[in-house]
């Protein structure tokens, strides 16, 4: 992991050079690596933001919703599709402007009742 989930508190962001909080955490990994579900879930939302990049949301079925963040344009899943774990949704790409100047990397965000928690203490609990 490159950069952790700063729960609330302000990190400097190398690319824009600001200031904000960082309500993810970055794994590194290569262009192109696969990323699959945590869990069951639907896809509620893909957005191809101009600062997050290419991000599809999956509501979870438990309860948790989750964004990958920065993924290639070219996806697996659209929204409303039902996703089982495991299964890929997408691959990472270059499309994250935000955090454009850190190594390839995968953003995931993970809410819980509407707030952003640490998305790593749900990552070891996902087989």
């Amino acid at each position: 992991m490159s950069n952790p989930f700063s729960n609330g508190e302000p990190v400097l962001f190398e690319t824009l050079g600001v200031w904000k909080t960082h309500d993810g955490c970055d794994i590194l990994c290569e262009l192109g690596t696969d990323v699959k579900s945590m869990y069951d879930g639907v896809v509620k939302f893909i957005d191809n933001s101009s600062v997050y990049g290419v991000c599809v949301t999956v509501e979870q079925s438990n309860g948790l919703t989750v964004e990958y963040c920065g993924l290639a344009k070219e996806l697996n899943v659209k929204a409303g599709s039902v996703v089982k774990q495991g299964e890929i949704i997408g691959k990472t790409g270059n499309t994250n402007f935000v955090e454009s100047l850190e190594q390839p990397h995968l953003h995931l965000a993970v809410r819980q009742n509407g707030l952003w928690i640490d998305p790593m203490s749900v990552i070891d609990n996902a087989n």
